[in-house]
């Protein structure tokens, strides 16, 4: 019977590309100022691009970005903070309001951009902790090391756990290997995974899902 949820926050409860342009403004000059010397415009270009749907570690080595952009980008990231409202996909709150389950968040990024972003969007009540695989030093353990500590830390087995997520390779995956049924919120720009045998594009209707993910485990 499951007795919890874990959500993701980016492309799951908020779409990221939302985010006001100005906030990067800065950090892309400084980013493309330290790279000129050391990789093609088309590439930073790309890498910049890429930013605004995957996680920075990601960015990093799709595009192999050398040591010196990685650690220049790295420093301006950490300073982010966002300081103006900001507003969740428009079905989150009243779902999670609803959500007979204990909720749980589980995020990757820098630390202070995420915990401005859960402020500005005014979901942290919502939850009864929040978990962020945070890129920031010591550097991220991993949405797999985190969901085993929210399952120590809460007294949970994996059978009680539902993970709601965007990415197969990311969160879900980790969920399906510890045996959490995972699944698949597939926003708009979200492609749909094979891997993942459940999926919805709304939590509109998340009441009447529930009964069906219950012990549905991993499979």
């Amino acid at each position: 019977m499951l007795r919890a949820a874990v959500f993701d926050l980016d492309h799951t409860l908020f779409d990221p590309t939302s985010l006001p342009r100005t906030l990067f403004d800065g950090l892309e000059a400084h980013v493309r100022r330290v790279a000129a010397n050391h990789l093609p415009e088309a590439v930073v270009d790309a890498a910049i691009a890429d930013a605004w749907r995957l996680p920075f570690d990601r960015v990093v080595a799709k595009h192999q970005l050398p040591p010196t952009v990685s650690a220049a980008w790295h420093e301006a990231a950490s300073a982010l903070e966002v300081t103006t409202p900001l507003q969740p996909y428009e079905d989150v709150v009243r779902a999670l309001r609803h959500l007979p389950l204990r909720r749980f968040l589980l995020t990757t990024g820098f630390r202070r951009l995420q915990e401005s972003k859960l402020r500005e969007l005014g979901l942290a009540s919502l939850f009864l902790a929040v978990y962020i695989d945070a890129l920031d030093p010591p550097g991220p353990a991993g949405k797999r090391a985190l969901l085993r500590q929210l399952l120590q830390e809460q007294e949970l087995s994996p059978s009680e756990v539902v993970v709601f997520g965007d990415r197969a390779d990311d969160e879900l995956s980790a969920a399906q290997s510890l045996g959490i049924v995972a699944v698949q919120v597939v926003r708009p720009g979200v492609v749909a995974s094979s891997e993942v045998p459940w999926r919805i594009s709304t939590f509109d209707g998340l009441l009447t899902l529930l009964p069906q993910l219950s012990g549905a485990g991993a499979a």
